[in-house]
């Protein structure tokens, strides 16, 4: 009987741990006690879906992770056309004085944006935070207020950014709201530009060189990380985010608080091991491939020829196979249209939850019937 018992509670063991690697809830991770961070995260960099979880609501100093925010609002102005790469940022004489890491910019030179971005990516550097800030707001007090009203934005509704660095601790944000930013700035074109550059270095208007290591070391000990951010400060401990693609299939995980540097990298590490042995990414239609032919109010042509903006996929557990409904919604636009203009939105649900979604576009501008097309329209339908 004494047998049966525990051959029962073993079975039932084994079916509840194959219950956790296969259903969509969240679950949490097996390494907090033997790692003691305070608190991680690990999410499906395309979708935001929460695959492991633990303690992310706290609010914690993030140290140089707080630089993601800077580069965030750099990128922006980039991409808005506001700055260039090529335009020269001058230092000033609070800049040059910032500690921890940083590119030892001597105060009224100036510098190429490209070569400030660089060292913030590669080497976390704080001047060359600071500069940016200065220049594209005026102030680091301006450029903390931009920095607070974008996450708001993004609905980052635990943190307090206080500077453009991550040296002043009063600042705070979560687990759950670091990977929010992670999101959007680690797989950003602008990022993934420099951050996977292990060592380079920076030759000053005065001829000297400073040398740019990679603080990201994940990057040599986990082929499928291509971007990251370290933090580190005594009050924060060692802190990270990083992304990793793994045939396509992205994660963001996110370590806060742990006792040592290379801790937060075997944790990191763990996640997204244990998020690929778990997890698939079953995907539906490719970025700029065909969806279908649809009726545009006053357009020439019948028929216009429309495209996915983005890929269509979703997260699933390993061995789980969904039922999925796609639901399209049309916008309300008419002809003449530019190509690139999004006609409507294609999203994907699995029991009343949107997994997937993606704008749908016209690749060719869509031409407005003339008088001569509306004529012949009439007498076809005689």
């Amino acid at each position: 009987m004494k047998v049966k018992c525990l051959t029962l509670v073993f079975c039932l063991i084994v079916l509840f741990s194959m219950f956790l690697c296969t259903s969509t809830n969240v679950v949490k991770l097996g390494y907090a006690d033997e790692y003691k961070c305070k608190s991680s995260i690990l999410i499906d960099a395309g979708s935001g879906k929460v695959l492991y979880q633990e303690n992310i609501n706290e609010k914690l100093p993030i140290a140089s992770i707080v630089k993601l925010m800077t580069l965030y609002l750099i990128f922006e102005a980039l991409d808005n056309n506001q700055i260039s790469e090529n335009d020269l940022m001058q230092v000033s004489e609070y800049a040059s004085t910032m500690g921890g890491s940083q590119l030892f910019l001597d105060a009224n030179t100036s510098h190429k944006v490209s070569d400030l971005i660089k060292s913030v990516v590669i080497a976390s550097a704080n001047d060359s935070a600071v500069v940016l800030a200065e220049n594209l707001a005026g102030s680091e007090e301006n450029f903390v207020v931009k920095m607070n009203d974008k996450a708001k934005e993004l609905e980052m509704d635990d943190t307090l950014f206080v500077d453009s660095t991550g040296l002043n601790e009063e600042g705070y944000s979560t687990a759950s709201d670091v990977a929010i930013l992670s999101k959007n700035v680690l797989t950003n074109k602008h990022y993934q530009k420099y951050s996977k550059i292990w060592l380079d270095s920076y030759t000053h208007p005065s001829g000297r060189d400073t040398e740019l290591a990679n603080t990201n070391k994940l990057l040599r000990k986990y082929e499928n990380c291509i971007a990251g951010k370290t933090g580190t400060t005594e009050k924060a401990g060692f802190c990270y985010t990083s992304l990793s693609n793994n045939n396509g299939f992205e994660l963001i995980c996110v370590v806060l608080g742990s006792k040592t540097t290379s801790e937060r990298f075997d944790i990191a590490k763990e996640m997204f091991l244990t998020g690929y042995a778990n997890y698939k990414y079953q995907k539906l239609y490719e970025k700029d491939s065909f969806y279908k032919d649809i009726k545009i109010n006053k357009a020439k042509e019948v028929n216009v020829k429309t495209y996915f903006k983005d890929d269509v996929g979703f997260v699933v557990g390993k061995n789980q196979n969904v039922e999925y409904n796609e639901v399209f919604e049309k916008s309300n636009i008419e002809a003449p249209l530019k190509a690139g203009t999004i006609i409507g939105t294609l999203e994907i649900v699995i029991d009343d939850e949107v997994v997937a979604k993606s704008d749908v576009i016209v690749k060719d501008d869509v031409k407005m019937m003339g008088f001569v097309d509306v004529i012949k329209k009439i007498t076809e339908k005689w």
